[in-house]
């Protein structure tokens, strides 16, 4: 068994990008908190009420797509029964977040 060496540099470099972006947001978290007047809770869990619209996009994204939604909508999609059908009701889900949102403003 040969060692895949250009593979293992790629491997060990995105790791190392991850633990620099986490050291990184450490950091900033730590410079955040001690100038604001918010508890280490509201400063960690909600970005200090301060995330742009791109952002809470990616997160509501991240929270729906996971290994989990993927495997389970490529499952949905090729069973015959269930078909594409099934496989659109996660998207409507997400939607109509995006819809109440805009709605809660208005109201």
């Amino acid at each position: 068994m040969s060692l895949n060496i250009a593979g293992l540099v790629v491997m060990v470099l995105f790791y190392l990008l991850v633990l620099g972006t986490g050291i990184w947001a450490s950091m900033k978290s730590n410079r955040l908190k001690k100038s604001s007047q918010a508890d280490i809770t509201e400063v960690t869990l909600l970005g200090n009420r301060g995330i742009s619209l791109v952002v809470g996009i990616f997160t509501m994204t991240a929270t729906f797509v996971g290994g989990g939604f993927i495997v389970g909508l490529t499952e949905a999609v090729y069973t015959p029964t269930m078909g594409l059908t099934w496989a659109v009701i996660p998207v409507t889900a997400a939607l109509s977040f995006i819809v109440e949102s805009i709605f809660s403003k208005l109201g």
